[in-house]
């Protein structure tokens, strides 16, 4: 059936497949490897020349604007791939809402965004990954659908074609082109031939497509979406708060925040719900508090020396050689009889890390909720149990720190008021 004159037709779905060379030990042929499906306004045939030269170019580190899946075949072989026409179309439109259908049914690993997970960016271009992706697999649209003809039942709403993702792809389509199709398309979405729920529905398989055809189909269904007076979806935002002592801190918090999302998804943004991951934030270092001579200077006269503050006489006191008696004088710590307490300054440096004090880490955990809150359009009346669930892991904290030799912070008066660091045993039970 697949004659050289269907690859010479226009407006067609192809895929590219690799076949190996076939085992001889065995007695059957074992299909393996990914797999590429694609679109073409121009013939088959035509698309496969005009890749190769894009794949010479990018073999020989020239800079050039190519697809993904030719900087994946670059450092595999390409040669193993054999084109396969599926479909003849009669315009390129329904060319490329086929591929889209099939792209969001078989998910094939080379197209976007699926090759995110082979392909890195980095500052020499695209790389290939060494290692997994841990990320699940993306879901696309078939899914995404049948919630919209649920939730639009029991909203007493009868389903309209729009709610079918064939006709979502085809109104897709329409957006990405610079031509008056996309102007029709906006003024469709923004009447009543719409439900608010199919508008939402269409930002999501506009979130999987390639530049630059995906900010601009995100822009103009999300100025729809402000004239319905409805909240834009925004990039999905993990949680960043610092972690407490607990080994099990990150998957009890993530648990508890999965439960949050699904008991108030009916406020959240619809078909939009955030991820309950958390990302760990860095720990402040002991060179952020300590004192240094800069600070010396603009806090103390430096200028009569004799008046400065010294603590040569309790280095001399706590040394365990006799030091002379005159003089300034500077010691190590493995010079010094340090208590038991104390002796985790031993093994620190400037860059070790110490845990927050109470106020300052619920300051932080509080700031760091809201915004989250705000960044996906969640209530803010959430943000107290969130301290409620912070308050009973603080809890945990306080008893597991105990077993740690880990620095934490305290506040003392000696003087003047200051910050000092001192081990986990020192901490006031005012905490």
């Amino acid at each position: 059936m697949h004659t050289y004159p269907s690859f010479q037709s226009s407006h067609v779905v192809y895929v590219k497949m690799p076949f190996h060379p076939p085992d001889q030990k065995r007695r059957w042929y074992t299909q393996s490897g990914h797999f590429y499906v694609g679109s073409t306004a121009i013939s088959a045939v035509k698309c496969e020349f005009d890749r190769f030269a894009k794949l010479k170019q990018i073999r020989r580190n020239l800079a050039v604007h190519a697809e993904l899946s030719i900087c994946y075949w670059s450092r595999t072989d390409f040669e193993s791939y054999t084109c396969i026409v599926l479909q003849a179309c009669t315009t390129y439109n329904d060319a490329w809402v086929r591929e889209h259908l099939l792209i969001s049914s078989w998910q094939p690993a080379l197209n976007h965004p699926f090759i995110l997970k082979f392909l890195k960016l980095k500052s020499e271009g695209w790389m290939m990954q060494l290692r997994k992706n841990r990320q699940g697999p993306v879901k696309l649209s078939p899914r995404l659908y049948q919630r919209v003809r649920r939730r639009l039942f029991s909203l007493g709403s009868v389903p309209s074609p729009h709610s079918f993702q064939e006709q979502a792809w085809r109104i897709v389509c329409q957006i990405s082109l610079f031509t008056r199709a996309s102007y029709e398309a906006c003024k469709r979405i923004r009447s009543g031939e719409f439900h608010t729920l199919e508008v939402y529905a269409l930002y999501r398989p506009a979130n999987h497509m390639e530049e630059p055809g995906r900010s601009r189909v995100k822009s103009l269904i999300g100025k729809a979406l402000l004239f319905r007076n409805a909240t834009v979806p925004k990039n999905n935002l993990p949680l960043h708060i610092p972690f407490l002592a607990l080994d099990n801190f990150r998957t009890n918090l993530e648990t508890w925040i999965r439960q949050l999302i699904l008991q108030h998804k009916n406020v959240a943004i619809p078909l939009v719900l955030p991820t309950h991951r958390l990302r760990e934030q860095g720990f402040p270092k002991l060179s952020e508090i300590l004192h240094n001579h800069r600070k010396v200077e603009r806090r103390w006269i430096t200028s009569d020396i004799e008046n400065l503050p010294c603590c040569c006489k309790e280095l001399r006191s706590i040394a365990k050689q006799h030091i002379h008696k005159t003089g300034h004088v500077a010691i190590n710590l493995d010079d010094v009889n340090l208590p038991s307490k104390l002796h985790i300054f031993a093994n620190a440096n400037a860059n070790s890390t110490y845990f927050h004090s109470r106020s300052q880490y619920f300051n932080i955990c509080s700031n760091a909720i809201i915004r989250w809150l705000k960044h996906h359009g969640l209530p803010p009346q959430l943000a107290f149990k969130f301290l409620e669930k912070i308050t009973a892991e603080w809890k945990l904290h306080l008893d597991a720190i105990d077993n740690l030799h880990q620095f934490t912070k305290i506040f003392f008066s000696c003087c003047s008021t200051s910050f000092t660091l001192a081990p986990q045993g020192l901490r006031d039970s005012s905490w």
